[in-house]
Parts: C-alpha cells; structure tokens; sequence
C-alpha cells in the first residue's frame, strides 16, 4: 500500500503536476497540508474520496484523498470544543 504525502503550499497552481504524480504513481491514501482552498473551491480526484477542512483565513488547510476501492468511512467530529 502506497502512501503520498507533500506541503503543498497552494494546490490551485500545482492542481495539473499533482494529478499526473497521482495517475503514475496510483498511491491509496494521499495527504496534503498547505492546500490553500476556500469552502467553495472544488477539488477532485479521480478514483478517490476527498476529506478537507480548509481554513477560513489566508492559507493552511489540509486534504486526504482515500482511493474508493478502500472502501472507508467518514465520521463528523463536533470541533466546538477544540
């Protein structure tokens, strides 16, 4: 099982290069820091279920890419009392 990790720092202008890396290297699980992505920007992957929680200030935001064929399980945690 492959896993892929980077800091990205701004996925929008890398979105091309990091999909050709994805499609070659066909990692399970990816995990991206430094996404950069507001709430109302899209991100897909083909072939995986996309898990974001994007910052509602100027950068950060972390992304997981699960491949479908894993068959996982998403779970809401009440972040208020973080």
């Amino acid at each position: 099982m492959t896993l892929y990790y980077v800091n990205i720092r701004g996925i929008k202008s890398k979105a091309e290069n990091l999909k050709s890396i994805i499609e070659e290297e066909k990692p399970y699980i990816i995990g991206i820091v430094e996404t950069m992505l507001g709430e109302k920007e899209k991100m897909e992957l083909k072939e995986y279920q996309i898990i974001r929680n994007d910052r509602d200030i100027e950068g950060g935001g972390v992304l997981l890419a699960v491949r479908k064929a894993l068959g996982n399980v998403t779970i809401e945690v009440n972040r208020e009392n973080s």
